[in-house]
């Protein structure tokens, strides 16, 4: 920081080139930016302002996104950061090519080389307009995650609804809950917890049918600032 007298109208600041200019008892002060993404933040009265890191809050922060057109899956391969752990997958209307298929959720531990197929517990409750039934893996293991069965291919039809994800990097048996809508012949909305019993570390996840492409849709994931 620079100061001297302060200058009269029209006379150049002290300070580098974009610099904020301040009143430091009376002379003319000037403060270098801080990092990028550095807030301004107050002292207290008496004291210099400084730039400090702003305050998370809690705020969601988009880390991918990725929208299909006849997919064969939506990989989501650069999301994972030691800075979270925890995260939440936000779908948006989304479509199957192929009528009557079930939408499926992987985790990758190699960063989307391949896709664990082995070793996941899920169940959920379906409430319909049809009436309300129960899914699950049932006693055994099963190669994925069932987010929704069933699903149309209309086109005046979709799927929304989020999955969250708990400490990909934890060393025990990985978590997650989901929640899903969708109208699909009969409207639907599921409810619905998993498990991976691995306690391998992921760092990748996959959307994909179980049958066919994703013909449409939107999928993104978010971080949980600390």
């Amino acid at each position: 920081m620079a100061t001297g007298s302060i200058p009269p109208a029209g006379g150049n600041p002290v300070g580098s080139d974009k610099d904020i200019q301040y009143n430091n008892a009376g002379a003319f002060g000037g403060i270098t930016p801080g990092a990028a993404g550095t807030v301004l933040t107050s002292g207290g009265a008496g004291v210099t302002p400084t730039f400090a890191a702003a305050g998370s809050g809690g705020a969601l922060v988009l880390l991918e996104q990725h929208t299909a057109s006849s997919s064969a899956t939506l990989d989501f391969t650069t999301f994972y950061s030691s800075t979270y752990d925890e995260y939440i997958m936000e779908i948006v209307d989304l479509r199957p090519a192929t009528n009557s298929t079930d939408l499926y959720f992987r985790v990758s531990t190699n960063g989307g080389s391949s896709y664990t197929s082995t070793n996941y517990f899920w169940g959920y409750r379906v409430n319909a307009n049809t009436g309300g039934n129960d899914e699950s893996s049932g006693a055994g293991v099963t190669g994925q995650i069932i987010l929704f069965k069933t699903l149309s291919n209309s086109s005046n039809y979709g799927l929304s609804g989020y999955v969250r994800l708990y400490n990909p990097a934890g060393a025990s048996q990985k978590m997650f809950n989901y929640q899903t809508s969708a109208v699909s012949g009969g409207w639907g909305a599921g409810t619905g917890g998993a498990f991976l019993a691995d306690n391998t570390a992921y760092n990748a996840v996959r959307l994909l049918m179980s049958s066919g492409n994703i013909a449409a849709g939107t999928a993104r994931i978010y971080g949980f600032a600390k």
